[in-house]
């Protein structure tokens, strides 16, 4: 069931909730995974549509905004999920998504909507550790330009081809249906971007959205309530030094958990969602 499918219940009631920030290149179809899992054990995940993103897996670029109103606006479809949910949720993102789950749980009054903060494979913000070297290697011209946006304060998206998508994300044996990656990565690349990524589609309004201004430092340390990190031993692209450099800077009752064997896909492995949701609601009977 895709996530337009699901519209019609969406509306149910769960007595835990978690609302879900996609990654870049993402829409709330890459939670569709974590989302039905979940439901098995009452709890409902409800992922945002960002801007310029369709409720469905068809990508969208029609949005070029700057971070700052990028930011603005995904809050925004956060205040309207918090409207139709009765008991504070989990805010959780992965990758991307992950970087403005810091940014707003930074923010004490946005921070007290929520029961507890969720990071899959976070993207680390300014001053802490980025991608892999191989990585950036591997991807040639976007990483370079990944690298000095970096350096420079800012973050630019990373516009990967297919093949790479498949190495990075899920490798060989990832135990993951063939058919979902191959769903999962039609909604990730244009069909215009099947066959090469190129300097202008890295200069193209999806992935220059992020790099107009600097990003602001956040201050980590500012964020008070419960946080649970799950990164990938084998994730290159949001390496797991960069997940365990969130939590040491956030400190207090925080805790980030290194999977052995998971890429930075691992939003799609239903063991990994099992795991996480048994931390997260420690009261619910998950088997692991």
């Amino acid at each position: 069931m895709s996530p337009l499918e699901h519209q019609a219940t969406e509306s149910e009631v769960f007595q835990k909730n978690i609302i879900a920030i996609p990654g870049t290149q993402n829409t709330p179809f890459h939670w569709e995974t974590f989302r039905d899992e979940s439901a098995k054990l009452g709890v409902g995940v409800h992922p945002i549509t960002a801007p310029g993103r369709s409720a469905g897996p068809k990508f969208s670029q029609n949005y070029d905004p700057g971070f700052a109103e990028f930011r603005d606006a995904i809050w925004l479809s956060i205040e309207e999920k918090l409207k139709d949910l009765n008991q504070k949720p989990v805010l959780a993102g992965h990758s991307l998504g992950g970087l403005f789950v810091q940014y707003f749980l930074a923010d004490s009054k946005k921070a007290r909507l929520f029961e507890a903060g969720l990071l899959l494979a976070p993207t680390t913000p300014p001053g802490l550790p980025g991608p892999s070297k191989e990585f950036l290697a591997d991807n040639k011209w976007p990483a370079l330009k990944l690298f000095f946006s970096r350096a420079l304060g800012s973050h630019e998206p990373v516009a990967m081809h297919p093949d790479i998508v498949r190495k990075y994300l899920f490798g060989e044996n990832s135990g993951i249906p063939k058919e979902r990656i191959d769903e999962l990565i039609a909604q990730r690349v244009p069909e215009s971007r099947q066959l090469l990524i190129d300097l202008m589609a890295v200069r193209s309004k999806l992935f220059r959205f992020l790099s107009r201004q600097k990003i602001e430092k956040i201050a980590l340390e500012k964020i008070k309530i419960p946080v649970h990190i799950f990164s990938g031993k084998k994730d290159q692209v949001t390496p797991p030094e960069g997940a365990c450099a969130i939590k040491n800077a956030i400190g207090g009752n925080t805790n980030c958990k290194i999977l052995a064997n998971e890429k930075h896909g691992l939003i799609e492995s239903r063991a990994v969602i099992r795991e996480v949701l048994a931390k997260l609601f420690p009261e619910l009977s998950v088997e692991i």
